[in-house]
């Protein structure tokens, strides 16, 4: 597949993720539509792609690798993936960085991903990948200015994640939204965490519909 086919499938696929439903019931969905062999097969696709070069191809396999484990597969539908494959993918990263090839989107992808998630990396490879792991621990702050210069359209699932990103920085500044005051409350408050984390899709969902995206 071409890098313009994987994308397509991506987008075929983002169109078809439901908006609510408890976990259980998403899980189910995503079994029985076959939504987790689909991104299974996306990721197979880039890493494949990215064994010949295709850069892009790499940024997308290590950002859906780190998602997969950063966010409940329930809500993204990304389930776990190979990660015979996932190595592969970073040993082309650590051989970039060492040879000092490596783009600059990739270098402050690399730290906002690690400071989210580190275990995504430390599970299974503590000890190797020296080069992806020093990038990773370097240049924390990079991307609160640098994201604001990408273009992030037609990216698939990485673009729309670093879209928002970077619609928040925008908006916010890298910190974010202001605090609540002092005597809000949760409406959500007492619920369980299930509910409440898909109540917060919900409204995310409905922000993302204002602004048109």
């Amino acid at each position: 597949m071409t890098l313009d086919e994987i994308t397509a499938l991506e987008y075929e696929w983002l169109q078809k993720m439901p908006d609510r439903g408890f976990f259980e019931e998403r899980d189910t969905l995503f079994q029985k539509t076959g939504g987790y062999e689909a991104w299974r097969r996306v990721f197979r696709e880039y890493v494949r792609l990215a064994k010949t070069g295709e850069r892009e191809a790499l940024k997308r396999a290590i950002f859906l690798y780190w998602y997969s484990f950063s966010e409940p597969h329930e809500l993204t539908g990304i389930p776990v993936l190979d990660t015979n494959l996932a190595q592969e993918v970073f040993g082309l990263a650590d051989s970039m960085l060492e040879k000092g090839e490596c783009d600059t989107e990739l270098k402050w992808m690399l730290p906002f991903y690690y400071s989210i998630a580190d275990f995504y990396l430390d599970y299974f490879w503590p000890d190797r990948f020296e080069h992806v792991r020093r990038a990773s621990k370097e240049n924390k702050d990079l991307w609160q200015t640098l994201c604001l210069e990408s273009t992030y359209e037609n990216r698939g699932q990485m673009g729309a994640y670093w879209r928002g990103i970077q619609k928040d920085v925008a908006t916010w500044g890298p910190k974010g939204p202001p605090r609540p005051p002092p005597d809000w409350r949760d409406p959500d408050e007492g619920k369980p965490l299930e509910e409440r984390v898909l109540n917060l899709l919900r409204d995310l969902n409905l922000l993302k519909e204002e602004r048109g995206e």
